[in-house]
């Protein structure tokens, strides 16, 4: 007879469960924290890849955008060519321009006229080109002066000249009190970069000159000897300035007079002494626009 054991029996079935529990929490183990023990480096690595890839397309934006501005500035700003950049003219209004000894008279402008180009509108597109800078250069025999209107009276102006419509420039002109009745030339020239353009102009002198301006004939009382001639000039500006000159003691009346840039001209030669007193009746409105010429033996 064997030994009596004071320890209960184990049963084989009991063994087996306890072996399968084992088994299966220890594979439980073995499996979860392997895998557990995997995501964070993955997710990390995800993260930074993530990260990376969306600096990498903020840097490629940021070029884009950069490369755009770059071309669209380049597309806006072309380099200007070097002057001139397009041809022009020169003219003044009248062709004839009448003085008498010791006046000053503004005249009409004096228009510089692109010629057509490939660069008109430019400007206007604010494209940084269109625009030439021209040189006005006035040449005059002695006895005259010719002045441009800009920041002061000068005798050489730099214009800006777009190169679409023409630009315009006063002149003053000027004459000497001695200066000898004739006709004077004087020249314009126009110069940018190597282009030059010249317009001559001729400056008649007469001994007695009226100009009607303003609804004023100036001077209104003239004294004059037997045989001499008086022009009459209208030098207005006022598109409705047609003046005209009617005697009320002889029968003698100008046509309309028009105002610049034509500046229409009339004259008569007194051969008779006396007093001749005229008005201007062309506008129906001129009732005080009168003035006297009186002839002496």
């Amino acid at each position: 007879m064997s030994p009596r054991s004071d320890r209960p029996a184990v049963s084989t079935t009991t063994v087996a469960i306890l072996v399968i529990i084992v088994i299966i929490v220890g594979g439980a183990i073995g499996i979860f924290y392997p895998r557990a023990s995997q995501k964070a480096p993955a997710a990390s690595t995800t993260s930074t890849s993530g990260s990376s890839t969306s600096a990498s397309s903020s840097t490629a934006a940021t070029s884009s955008t950069t490369s755009s501005s770059v071309n669209s500035t380049a597309t806006r700003t072309p380099p200007a060519p070097s002057p001139p950049l397009f041809n022009f003219s020169l003219v003044v209004g009248p062709n004839t321009i009448l003085m008498s000894p010791g006046s000053t008279l503004i005249y009409p402008s004096i228009y510089v006229t692109p010629a057509p180009n490939a660069l008109q509108g430019q400007a206007a597109l604010d494209l940084g080109i269109g625009d030439e800078l021209v040189v006005l250069n006035a040449m005059v025999p002695t006895g005259i002066s010719v002045n441009f209107f800009g920041s002061n009276l000068t005798g050489i102006i730099y214009q800006e000249v777009s190169a679409g419509p023409p630009t315009s420039v006063e002149l003053q002109v000027a004459t000497a009190q001695g200066i000898t009745p004739g006709n004077y030339p004087v020249t314009i020239e126009g110069s940018s970069g190597t282009l030059s353009v010249n317009y001559s102009f001729t400056v008649q002198v007469v001994k007695y000159l009226i100009t009607a301006q303003y609804g004023i004939f100036s001077p209104n009382n003239l004294n004059v000897t037997a045989g001499s001639t008086v022009f009459w000039i209208n030098i207005s500006t006022d598109k409705a300035a047609d003046y005209n000159v009617v005697f009320n003691t002889i029968n003698v009346q100008s046509n309309a007079l028009n105002p610049c840039p034509s500046c229409d001209v009339f004259s008569y030669t007194f051969t008779t002494p006396g007093t001749y007193s005229y008005v201007s009746n062309s506008l129906g409105l001129q009732a005080g626009m009168k003035g006297t010429i009186t002839v002496t033996g």
